[in-house]
């Protein structure tokens, strides 16, 4: 279990890519440590305890969280849909915040 309060921001659509890349230019801009995590380098559970020892944010695409690995972590869940067709119910139930 992580001590420090990191807020996991998802973000969920065909627009994805570009609203992670400009969500991480404002919270830096704000003066937030943000990391953006690309499950191809690493596990995506692996990542996230490395991120959040060290984040205020995290950063990721949504299609990246293929596994139930939230409720392992102490975070603020934060989803971002961003021109999302269909979102499945069980998913969003996940998170905390949906913006």
């Amino acid at each position: 279990m992580i001590d420090k309060k990191v807020r996991l921001i998802a973000v969920l659509g065909e627009t994805a890519e570009q609203a992670t890349m400009l969500l991480t230019k404002i919270l830096r801009s704000a003066g937030f440590i943000v990391s953006t995590l690309n499950q191809e380098e690493h596990s995506c559970k692996d990542a996230l305890m490395t991120a959040s020892k060290i984040c205020d944010f995290i950063i990721l695409n949504a299609s990246l969280l293929k596994e139930d690995i939230l409720k392992d972590f102490n975070l603020e869940t934060i989803l971002v849909l961003c021109d999302a067709e269909e979102v499945n119910a069980d998913f969003i139930e996940k998170f905390n915040n949906i913006i």
